[in-house]
């Protein structure tokens, strides 16, 4: 009876994951990386050297309120209300100009979490906006999303639902196009249920990911990276250093 229930549960999940159309050809963008937190406080320290204090200030009141607004309608944004959508767009349009520089280029490693999208798709029944799986929605279910990063080109975006029983992932290349832009291309996903893979399928897409903004900062005593990507919708991704 338990291994028939969860055969109900999980296998409607999996049809959705198949699905090409749940995909969107963007999904979350990479991040930087716990194994180079060093490289990258250096390269923090010394972009906050050179700017002004009044900038500092600027950036540090931006960055919270990008991160109250995306905590309290993140992750699936585009479920939100319309107010809390054009007031995150806004925070990203004024602090992409308070960026360190170069932000495409840090090197990338570790697990990185999304805090807020924009990804949506349309429901066929009513043409509303709704989460994408991109975003971690997939139907009734929101799973949590994370990145994971393999080397400097490989990477994988990674969806869990019902507590991480269930598992896809998504396996892409990245390739740093300048200073800004990110080339990205899927090449396969897997399927887990349970800890054993199930399914494996080649699968296409990608697009060109901007990377608007990165910066450390320092919350209760603890450093994240919090980045802003457009790719082209608004993510917004932290990570704990």
């Amino acid at each position: 009876n338990t291994l028939f229930t969860i055969v109900i549960v999980v296998r409607p999940i999996l049809l959705m994951l198949v699905c090409p159309c749940t995909w969107q050809t963007y999904a979350f963008t990479p991040f930087a990386t716990t194994a180079t937190q060093k490289t990258t406080s250096l390269r923090f320290t010394a972009t906050k050297t050179s700017i002004q204090s009044n900038s500092e200030e600027e950036r540090q009141s931006l960055i919270k309120d990008l991160l109250q607004v995306a905590r309290t309608h993140g992750p699936i944004g585009i479920e939100s209300t319309e107010e809390s959508q054009r007031e995150i767009i806004s925070i990203a349009d004024k602090i992409k100009a308070l960026s360190i520089p170069n932000p495409s280029s840090l090197p990338l490693r570790g697990t990185h979490s999304l805090l807020y999208s924009l990804a949506n798709s349309v429901s066929p029944k009513d043409g509303k906006k709704k989460g994408s799986a991109s975003a971690g929605k997939l139907g009734p279910f929101v799973g949590r999303v994370t990145q994971e990063f393999l080397n400097d080109e490989e990477f994988r975006n990674i969806v869990r639902l019902l507590g991480g029983f269930v598992k896809v992932a998504i396996n892409a290349r990245r390739e740093v196009l300048d200073g800004q832009r990110i080339r990205v291309k899927f090449q396969s996903m897997s399927f887990y249920i349970g800890g054993a893979q199930v399914m494996e399928k080649e699968t296409k897409g990608g697009g060109i990911w901007k990377v608007l903004f990165v910066e450390e900062f320092e919350e209760d005593g603890k450093k994240m990276s919090v980045r802003v990507m457009e790719t082209p919708s608004l993510f917004v991704i932290v990570q704990e250093l």
